[in-house]
């Protein structure tokens, strides 16, 4: 009695991870007929096909647009490099100043972050000598 117990104690687990495959194994069977199901619907296939269709021919059109776009900036590019060099434009110096404004502005930000924050310690000690 005590073997036949001692085996009841030692197969439950595989037992227990038996009965679960096979649950499993019986959801995932389910689904596949439920997909089957679903794909043997010729309206849905059709359907698809159909949308597919209008989604080729959106795509068909948007690199239609793509390309005129790609060619329409390709001729400003060249526009913009002609330009410079009618003008005598020196690009590098133009970002250089850029930069250097740039960097100003952020000094002057910083500046400002400081007199804000000492305008507020002065208007809340004036504030709390006032109370």
């Amino acid at each position: 009695m005590e073997t036949i117990t001692m085996l009841i104690v030692a197969l439950a687990p595989a037992i227990g991870v038996l009965s679960m495959i096979i649950g499993l194994t019986a959801k995932i069977i389910k689904r596949f007929n439920d997909l089957r199901a679903e794909v043997k619907d010729d309206k849905t296939i059709n359907a698809l096909l159909t949308d597919n269709k209008k989604l080729a021919k959106l795509y068909s059109d948007t690199m239609t647009d793509v390309k005129e776009l790609s060619t329409q900036v390709d001729n400003l590019r060249k526009i913009t490099v002609e330009l410079a060099e009618k003008y005598n434009i020196d690009t590098d110096k133009l970002v250089k100043e850029l930069i250097e404004l740039k960097d100003n502005l952020t000094d002057v930000v910083k500046e400002n972050k400081e007199l804000q924050k000492e305008l507020n310690y002065t208007i809340s000690a004036a504030s709390n000598e006032e109370v």
